[in-house]
């Protein structure tokens, strides 16, 4: 497969779908840049514990 910057088509015809209709793009982006893992090994947030992990916190503030 070719490497570097490709065009993609996409387009949305569907009237009834919601605002985290895109999302699904942006999670395959993440899940492509392997993204989990590196924030895991970048970042340490200290907090209490809870049922998140740091990577999920992020996501959680990025998504929205």
């Amino acid at each position: 497969m070719r490497k570097g910057l490709f065009n993609i088509a996409i387009s949305f015809s569907e009237n009834h779908i919601t605002h985290y209709g895109g999302l699904i793009l942006l999670q395959r982006f993440c899940k492509h840049l392997n993204l989990r893992r590196r924030i895991t090994d970048a970042v340490r947030i200290k907090c209490r514990k809870g049922n998140y992990q740091t990577y999920d916190l992020i996501i959680f503030l990025f998504y929205a």
